[in-house]
């Protein structure tokens, strides 16, 4: 696939950030092992964004980039040299539950997570930064947190020596509980919007109902591994049925929209897909193998978020 849209990586992980944001509820996570461990948190950063820069990559876009562990308000550097010649540094500080826990104590002996934080931003300067970012990884079903997470818009939301960006737990959760295939569709997503592999795809896809996309996504891919593998009446029913319902007169009427698709085997009441009729998704499915490395599975997750989105 080709890059038609100019979208620079901190733009793009900004992006990440806000793509499916989490509720209060989700953010709980962070208040279980191992997410409410600092340096796991930060572990797991840095997975997702190594997974969004191979995008450039694999795409023909070289992004260098610098990301190690730091101190003086850092705990991950990144470096992207600009088309320019220059070059743009982020520095992100990562704060777990445990440290908020920690911070938000009656009889604490230190500094409060604000204070600290205030301390960071001023120690961050030595780095030269473009921008200052704050992840904040808090279990939002406790009060207390949340009305931290206000106190620290309050006091960090304000002109700096760098501008400052605070994601919340809500947008920190929206990353770090992605899979590989979901960073990498929604990067392609953004950076090729107008591919033609994409674009033949997704033309694909709006011509058929919502029920019969469903048969398709569902059976498209193992078709293309194992074509002597065909589909039951009983799965199809499923398959064709909006969600909780078991409708003949519905699976009818996809397999009339797909007869082209489905063959049917009468004596075995079994039907078999002819993947190819859909060349787009079937682009797609071996962009996701053989460019981004991912498994079947994980292929499969790659087109199936990239045709509803």
């Amino acid at each position: 696939m080709r890059i038609t849209d100019d979208c620079p990586p901190e733009a793009m992980l900004a992006e990440l950030f806000h793509a499916n944001e989490s509720t209060h509820e989700e953010t709980e996570v962070f208040g279980n092992s191992p997410w409410s461990n600092h340096d796991y948190i930060c572990e797991q950063l840095k997975v997702r964004i190594a997974v969004m820069l191979s995008s450039y990559t694999r795409l023909g876009n070289e992004v260098h980039v610098t990301q190690s562990m730091r101190d003086n308000g850092v705990d991950i550097l990144l470096e992207f040299a600009g088309k320019d010649g220059g070059s743009k540094r982020i520095g992100i500080q990562v704060k777990s539950n445990n440290e908020a826990v920690a911070g938000t104590k009656s009889n604490r002996a230190g500094a409060s997570i604000e204070a600290t934080l205030k301390r960071q931003a001023f120690e961050s300067s030595t780095w030269g930064l473009s921008e200052w970012w704050v992840v904040l990884c808090f279990d939002l079903t406790k009060t207390e947190h949340v009305k931290l997470v206000q106190r620290i818009n309050a006091d960090l939301l304000q002109k700096g020596h760098v501008p400052i960006r605070v994601y919340e737990p809500a947008n920190a959760w929206s990353l770090l509980a992605m899979r590989d295939d979901e960073v990498d569709a929604l990067c392609v997503l953004s950076l090729c919007r107008d591919d033609e592999i994409l674009t033949e795809a997704r033309f694909e896809v709006g011509k058929i109902s919502k029920n019969a996309l469903n048969v398709v996504l569902d059976t498209l891919f193992n078709a293309l591994i194992d074509p002597s593998k065909g589909i039951s009446l009983s799965e199809l029913i499923y398959l064709a049925s909006d969600e909780g319902e078991h409708n003949i007169d519905q699976t009818s009427k996809v397999v009339d929209e797909l007869q082209v698709y489905l063959t049917r085997d009468s004596d075995e009441d079994i039907w078999y897909p002819n993947p190819y009729i859909y060349k787009g998704l079937c682009a797609l499915y071996f962009e996701g193998r053989v460019r981004h490395r991912l498994s079947h599975t994980g292929a499969a997750n790659f087109v199936s978020k990239l045709a509803h989105a």
